[in-house]
């Protein structure tokens, strides 16, 4: 019974912790010891180590609420990124269950990351020419790193959805794809750079946040205040109804002449999680090769036409991945067929699958 009550204590003082950001945590590096950490309301105030020199000149903004047997997989492989990286990065989350499961869950090489809500008093009039219908949340979802990198006077961030997206790769290729990103973007001059989930889908019409490299010398935040109505969407209405701010990006981009682009990785498995037996539409796997983007579900499954689309105006991206990499690192980091019972996998012939994991995503 004293050990049942512990128990319940423990969950009910990480709940409170999470809420809070106050509290003693453990969290653990990718090394072979454990780092402690006091926080205060957020701030770190003792810790068994030393803390990492990060580089300044460019933050990730982490965005994430999603709750899911899958989020808190995309969460570490993305935070082994950007420890790869070096980057600092801030976690935009509204959920704090979720931030609760971040603590207990994921494993971190430093304490140089924060959690920040999303601005919604401060975003409430900049928002409301930027969406129609049920993208309110969103909205101010992806407005927050915009705002927070203004006032912070950061030039160059990395806003992504981090809780539902996931490179196939391991975590040096990944930081690799971002780098050479940042790179074409700086010196192309572009402001908005994103990753090809909408654009060869939709035909080269509707460009998306998701994977979002900002290059800010123009001021964003500024031309988002002063949209003054909705008129802007009436040039979409033929292919939507509810607008968002990817929406309101791909007329920035084809009426405003911004600079707004879209790349892809050349060779590179990549995922778009959710119900991805039941909306084919809204999650995905797919793969850039050869000019063509192929969803395999669609290809290979339904023989779908849509299985296999030409590539829309991208930018080219290759850091000498492998397809039989991307493959090798979905089968044995994603699945959780590794953790099953041996005698069961035996005798299901799964001995030899998912048997080669590194354990980069960490969580069972």
């Amino acid at each position: 019974m004293f050990h049942f009550f512990k128990k319940i204590l423990k969950k009910i003082l990480y709940f409170v912790f999470a809420i809070l950001d106050t509290g003693v945590v453990k969290l653990h590096t990718n090394g072979n010891h454990k780092l402690w950490c006091f926080r205060l309301f957020g701030h770190n105030i003792f810790t068994s180590r030393n803390p990492i020199k990060l580089q300044e000149n460019t933050i990730i903004y982490f965005k994430i609420n999603r709750i899911s047997k899958y989020s808190l997989k995309c969460i570490q492989g993305w935070i082994n990124i950007a420890n790869e990286l070096g980057y600092r990065f801030i976690f935009v989350c509204d959920n704090n269950i979720l931030r609760y499961q971040i603590y207990r869950n994921c494993y971190f090489d430093h304490l140089n990351f924060s959690f920040i809500k999303s601005k919604r008093i401060k975003l409430f009039r900049v928002k409301k020419n930027l969406y129609n219908k049920f993208w309110k949340k969103a909205t101010i979802a992806h407005l927050t790193p915009f705002y927070c990198a203004k006032k912070a006077n950061i030039v160059n961030h990395w806003d992504i959805d981090a809780d539902d997206t996931l490179f196939l790769i391991d975590a040096k290729k990944g930081a690799q794809i971002l780098k050479a990103a940042e790179k074409i973007a700086i010196e192309k001059d572009i402001n908005a750079f994103s990753l090809d989930m909408w654009r060869s889908k939709s035909n080269g019409v509707h460009w998306s946040l998701g994977i979002l490299f900002i290059h800010d010398t123009i001021d964003f935040m500024n031309i988002f205040k002063n949209e003054n109505s909705l008129e802007w969407t009436e040039k979409y209405k033929d292919y939507d109804c509810a607008f968002n701010l990817d929406w309101y990006m791909s007329y920035l981009k084809k009426y405003k002449n911004i600079k707004i682009d879209t790349f892809y990785v050349e060779n590179c498995y990549f995922i778009h999680f959710g119900e991805l037996l039941f909306s084919l539409y809204n999650s995905w796997i797919c793969l850039w090769k050869n000019n063509k983007i192929i969803y395999p579900i669609l290809k290979y499954i339904y023989k779908s036409d849509i299985g296999e689309l030409d590539i829309a105006d991208c930018i080219k991206i290759d850091v000498n991945i492998k397809e039989e990499e991307s493959i090798h690192f979905f089968e044995n980091e994603v699945p959780y067929d590794r953790f099953l019972d041996p005698k069961l996998r035996q005798l299901c012939n799964m001995t030899n699958f998912a048997a080669s994991s590194k354990n980069e995503l960490k969580i069972k």
